[in-house]
């Protein structure tokens, strides 16, 4: 069988069953799960030693697929096309390795491939795991969409790079050490890919378990630097493609303590972290959970990402509960009780979604009652609400309410979304957050957006200007903040000036804004109000006629159906709800300002293909 390599999965939702259909992949195959680089992130690299490829899952019922446009799907969405996307990301991953070859492979094997770079190519791959599959897919000789395994297994096997050159001729071939110091330079580990849990220690958890939650380390150790010739990309302190905690969180102090006594009151009130996407709601989450275990060592936490219903699924007798209710019952030691897995095995052999929710509760008293706490983390909580024509979904939050009220249960809630989710239906139907302390997530402040910055310090010597422009360009937006300064560091260690001043930083952003491949970065910025078709134009006329950095308008000035002052109110609360803009008021009439400036001057280019 093929070996199986990753990190942080605890945090990532994975196709189960495209990593299923994986396994039946030789032992000559690498498998990385879950791949997250500097500008790069995969669902399944698979290497072997004559080809490359980039594997994107989707389990989405397809009623059309296409190559270059949209994807429709069965309920009448209509999606960018993920093979587009794979093919991006294979662009990004081939770049990488090019520009990192002498850290994994020979001396010789590196020039073999820098002669041959042109017929260096990571091969893209869409794989469907919905069990209704389209009907058909459209074929092409290179950009390749799977629905079974089989032929995805035929493929890869058969494909190769230099297809057309005889074997006995073919130079661009990995061997067994070049993939082997990858994962080195990756710092992945084998993993088991039935569980996920790292090959090398027996598996304690089945998947789903709930993973270990570290306690925060009280003083913080400033990372060393490593040498300055030996320094490359993938030495960059600067993450902002998924969750961090411990020594990498920073700031958020008020927002910590307001979780913390939360957590610790009694009876304990439900948390609910609202924020859009990006901007460290689930580091917020884990780093308050880790200090909270730090100091209750007896806690059992339980996790639940909804973009796990468009990853994988659920059964269709299976609740949420019942997944819950398997990591409760997997937690090691003495916090497992006889009665706690007699619950998950009677649930396990119940269809019924009453019965599992019931039985849930059992065990959550079962705990209480031997004084174990118990944290339940729900997470990308927006994402179920595509899942709410089904009865099990529709009325998993009034459950989830019911919890809350229940005091003799003890249980500590955590929930992480956008501020949509508070205005589905069936939430706003039960006014769900009246239950929960509310912990709106915006900018960071300077003295905790500062420390961030500074963490490449010891390589980039940034001056004061600098860091300044940085914080300016971001408007000190977690994600923007994290992936501007990674694309300096890149930049850096490629031409290793003596210091980045304020001119390096905007040439850095200027390749960003040209940069095709960037797009998603500003997409995340202004994706919540693009269906809100008058708050979307409106954003575009600021980003038309906001024409200076940092500049306002004043709202009298705008022009057209905006000078109808409820047109006008109705349009721009979205924007402001979302935090892409400000108001300020000054005495000739209230003005409008971009929050990100990195987003106007974006935009203003790019008015026409938006």
């Amino acid at each position: 069988m093929a070996k199986f390599f990753g990190s942080y999965l605890e945090r990532k939702p994975v196709d189960r069953t495209v990593l299923r259909w994986l396994t039946q992949l030789p032992d000559d195959f690498y498998v990385f799960v879950e791949l997250q680089g500097g500008d790069f992130q995969v669902d399944f690299l698979v290497l072997k030693p004559t080809g490359i490829f980039n594997i994107e899952a989707k389990n989405w019922q397809v009623r059309r697929a296409h190559l270059d446009s949209d994807w429709e799907l069965a309920d009448g969405r209509q999606l960018h096309s993920p093979v587009i996307q794979a093919r991006e990301q294979c662009d990004r991953v081939a770049n990488y390795l090019l520009l990192q070859r002498d850290r994994f492979m020979s001396r010789d094997l590196a020039d073999v491939f820098l002669d041959k770079k042109n017929d260096f190519k990571i091969f893209p791959i869409v794989a469907i795991s919905h069990p209704r599959p389209p009907a058909s897919v459209p074929s092409h000789p290179y950009f390749k969409i799977f629905v079974d395994a089989d032929h995805l297994k035929k493929h890869l096997e058969r494909f190769s790079w230099e297809v057309d050159t005889p074997a006995e001729h073919r130079q661009l071939k990995l061997d067994k050490k070049a993939m082997t110091e990858l994962v080195e330079l990756w710092k992945l580990q084998r993993i088991d890919p039935t569980t996920l849990a790292p090959a090398a220690a027996p598996s304690q958890a089945q998947a789903g378990a709930p993973s270990p939650v570290p306690a925060a380390e009280p003083q913080r150790t400033p990372a060393k630097a490593p040498s300055a010739t030996g320094i490359t990309v993938t030495d960059s302190p600067y993450q902002y493609t998924y969750t961090v905690t411990g020594d990498a969180f920073y700031g958020r102090s008020r927002e910590l303590e307001l979780i913390r006594r939360a957590l610790v009151a009694d009876p304990p009130r439900p948390v609910a972290i609202q924020g859009l996407q990006r901007t460290g709601k689930s580091s917020l989450a884990l780093e308050s959970i880790a200090r909270h275990v730090g100091e209750n060592k007896s806690s059992a936490v339980l996790k639940f990402d909804f973009r796990r219903l468009w990853q994988e699924g659920l059964k269709q007798d299976e609740d949420v509960t019942k997944e819950l209710l398997s990591q409760l019952s997997d937690v090691p030691g003495e916090a497992k009780t006889g009665k706690v897995l007699g619950a998950y095995r009677e649930a396990e052999a119940s269809g019924a979604i009453i019965d599992q929710r019931r039985l849930f509760m059992q065990a959550l008293r079962e705990n209480r009652r031997r004084s174990k706490q118990t944290i339940l983390f729900l997470d990308e909580c927006q994402d179920i609400a595509d899942a709410l024509v089904e009865a099990k979904y529709k009325t998993f939050f009034s459950f989830i309410e019911s919890l809350c009220k229940d005091e003799a249960l003890g249980l500590r809630i955590v929930v992480a979304c956008r501020p949509t989710f508070f205005e589905l239906q069936p939430i706003k139907h039960i006014n769900l957050g009246r239950l929960f302390e509310i912990v709106t997530l915006g900018p960071l402040e300077e003295s905790a957006a500062m420390p961030i910055v500074n963490r490449g310090d010891a390589w980039l010597h940034f001056d004061d200007a600098s860091k300044q422009r940085i914080l300016f360009l971001t408007g000190r937006h977690p994600f923007w903040l994290q992936f501007l300064c990674h694309r300096i560091f890149e930049r850096w260690v490629l031409g290793r000036v003596p210091k980045v001043d304020r001119a390096f930083v905007d040439e850095t952003f200027a390749h960003i804004i040209k940069d095709p491949g960037c797009r998603p970065q500003f997409y995340l910025l202004y994706q919540e109000v693009e269906k809100d078709e008058s708050a979307f134009t409106l954003l575009r006329h600021l980003a038309e006629v906001i024409k200076g950095e940092g500049a306002t308008v004043l709202t009298s000035a705008l022009s057209g159906p905006w000078q109808d002052k409820q047109t006008l109110r109705v349009a721009l609360k979205p924007l402001v709800d979302n935090q892409i803009v400000t108001v300020e008021d000054v005495p000739q009439a209230p003005a409008v300002r971009f929050r990100v400036e990195a987003l106007r001057r974006w935009m203003r280019p790019n008015l026409i293909t938006l």
